[in-house]
């Protein structure tokens, strides 16, 4: 099997290659909003999108000034508006950047607009979108050179191809949003003309287009001659990578499945085995269980018209394993990730294979007989790595595919306040009884308040005897409980709080503890059933007002120190509603039962697809990712307490 390459290694190699690069013209932009970007723009290219190109038009007389409003109007009714409802709490703080987001979509819908003008001025009809445009599209070719050692593929995902139909004609359009490296975004995209090539062949004339918003429009035409010193570095870049030359290796190959950014969960140091390696059911072998589920895999595929080849060995996670393949040649993305029903009753799975696309492959997540579990005790392997922290404001998320931990740090402007939703055996309990474990273990009481609030009498009884509590756990609905009168209290503190900030003119609690010489403490809200502590209400009054203080809380309690972690079992409109959702950025969703409440939860189907016991997506700026989370186990509920905290 040939060495397998993405265009991301690729790109990232050459980063590492050239760090004094330039950074190109205009102004910055984050990842999660060139995501967004990407996001909206396949939307107007593909073919009968309810934001299409001709979709849109078909409604509207043939003027262009008024064909730009129309098309405008759409993405940011139908995309750009909710993806922003969506991140609404995480974007806080980037009002520039949302702005230029905003200009840079009407400048594209401006420059698709004149496209498809000049389409119809040519002759051709409006309905022949789908052959005149071909967005977000996973392409691959397989390289080899004289002195190779075995071929290389390389896989990657297309931005767009604006083709001439019945002509030889087309032309690649990589899209860029913000201020970017010319020389890496040439690079990249003369990466994915030559893929392309490969499967146009020879006699075709492709041209390049790297079409850059920063956030107004700038166009860059290339041809053949002056690419070619490009495409040479590149060939020996992708050798040098993928250790077919018999040269030395200068520079390390990084893993496939891409580290989120600080946003999407802080990735630290790798998870150590503490504990013997499952070894699966009697007579289970995973090299043979390997080799056979990839033969039924790709025969299911093939069977119901989705041929697939295989692109690397897979990727295996604590709780499933993650197989790569590719499509053949004329097999769309969708046909291939329509088939999870078919690959369940092909593989006898009691839940279906998540089926996304992954770094410009085709990932099928497959659960693992083998199962591996992540404690509170490795929890504490990592201890060491938080101590330089000394905040003790992260929360362990859970591991990759690469054996990594990722965490929540709640001081981050992109996830101060978190939402956890699974069902009953979805492990969302022990996931809060670890987080608050390990906010005891990083802090001392002089630096951390624990609030919790716990209806079902039994998620924090390991934490009822400890200091970090300023009273007792709150259980709703006893007698002498009033939830709705802690939570004001709070919200009193809070406000006293920035009254503080401001007399000191200060913007954080960790810069007045540095003014004033007197730190003051963190104060954690973590409730384990919100729907339970919404019944408690006895009327709809105290309910409007039992949210309107932890919305409070959520929308300024960030700079002074109050982090609110709200878990549910019931994600229904009802219970979460938008104002509570989008005031709490980062998000934990583990098993649910439906996709209707997945979409509550995280804005799109897939957690009813988890496998249970702590596997989860984390989801905040960008896209979602999937970790094992940690639970805290009875017998391990000793390591938590504060008089060990010392001992880090």
């Amino acid at each position: 099997m040939a060495a397998t390459l993405t265009v991301s290694q690729i790109r990232n190699a050459l980063y590492l290659q050239q760090p004094g690069g330039s950074s190109g013209t205009g102004r910055s932009s984050t990842a999660a909003l060139g995501t967004m970007f990407h996001q909206v723009l396949a939307g107007i290219l593909t073919d009968q999108a309810p934001c299409s190109l001709q979709v849109v038009l078909r409604d509207h007389d043939p003027d262009k000034a008024e064909w730009k409003v129309a098309l405008k109007s759409r993405v940011y009714d139908q995309l750009v508006g909710p993806l922003l409802t969506q991140q609404y709490a995480a974007l806080n703080g980037q009002g520039r950047q949302v702005l230029d987001l905003w200009v840079a979509v009407q400048e594209a819908c401006d420059y698709l607009v004149e496209l498809w003008w000049t389409i119809i001025l040519g002759g051709k009809k409006s309905e022949d979108q789908g052959q005149w445009f071909d967005p977000e599209r996973p392409i691959s070719r397989e390289f080899h050179r004289p002195g190779w050692t075995s071929p290389v593929a390389v896989v990657g995902q297309l931005d767009a191809v604006l083709r001439i139909p019945n002509t030889s004609h087309s032309c690649l359009l990589e899209w860029k949003l913000g201020q970017t490296s010319p020389e890496l975004d040439l690079a990249q995209a003369c990466l994915y003309q030559m893929l392309l090539e490969g499967e146009l062949g020879p006699q075709h004339h492709l041209a390049l287009a790297v079409v850059g918003f920063h956030p107004q429009r700038h166009d860059r035409l290339f041809k053949g001659p002056e690419l070619e010193a490009v495409r040479e570095t590149l060939l020996n870049l992708i050798g040098d990578l993928a250790g077919v030359t018999g040269r030395e290796k200068t520079i390390e190959l990084q893993p496939v499945n891409p580290k989120p950014t600080p946003a999407s969960g802080v990735p630290m140091n790798t998870l150590p085995i503490t504990k013997p390696v499952p070894t699966g059911p009697p007579g289970f072998h995973q090299d043979k269980w390997v080799i056979e589920t990839t033969a039924t895999l790709l025969k299911a595929l093939r069977e119901h018209q989705a041929p697939c080849r295989s692109v690397q060995p897979p990727a295996f996670g604590p709780s499933f394993v993650r197989f790569f393949v590719f499509p053949e040649k004329r097999i769309t993305t969708k046909k291939v990730t329509s088939q999870a029903e078919n690959l369940k009753l092909h593989l006898r799975l009691n839940v279906h294979p998540e089926i996304e696309v992954v770094d410009g492959m085709i990932a099928i997540d497959l659960p693992r007989l083998d199962r591996e579990s992540v404690t509170f005790s490795d929890v504490l392997n990592q201890m060491e790595s938080l101590e330089a922290q000394r905040e003790g404001t992260r929360v362990p998320i859970g591991v990759d595919l690469n054996g990594e931990w990722h965490w929540c740090d709640l001081v981050d402007t992109e996830s101060p306040h978190m939402l956890v939703v699974g069902t009953t055996g979805s492990g969302k309990s022990e996931w809060l009884r670890t987080a608050v474990a390990t906010l005891m273990k990083t802090n001392t009481p002089e630096t951390l308040e624990l609030v919790l609030i716990d209806p079902k009498q039994m998620t924090f009884k390991f934490a009822k005897d400890t200091p970090y509590l300023s009273e007792p756990i709150v259980v709703p609905g006893k007698l002498d409980v009033d939830v709705t009168e802690i939570l004001g209290k709070l919200v009193e503190r809070m406000m006293r709080r920035y009254d503080d900030l401001e007399a000191t003119n200060c913007k954080s609690l960790s810069k007045h503890a540095l003014a004033t010489g007197t730190p003051q403490r963190r104060v954690v809200i973590v409730c384990d059933e919100y729907s339970k502590m919404l019944s408690s209400c006895e009327n709809a009054a105290e309910k409007r007002l039992l949210e309107k203080h932890l919305v409070s809380i959520a929308a300024v309690g960030r700079a002074a120190g109050f982090h609110l972690i709200l878990a549910t079992q019931h994600p229904s409109r009802e219970i979460l509603t938008s104002n509570i959702k989008n005031n709490l950025p980062a998000k934990v969703v583990l098993r649910v039962g439906s996709s209707i409440a997945s979409n509550v939860a995280m804005g799109e189907s897939g957690a009813e697809r988890l496998l249970g016991n702590g596997d989860l997506y984390y989801k905040c700026i960008g896209g979602k990712q999937r970790y094992q989370g940690p639970w805290l186990p009875t017998e391990e509920e000793d390591l938590v307490g504060a008089s060990l905290v010392s001992s880090l």
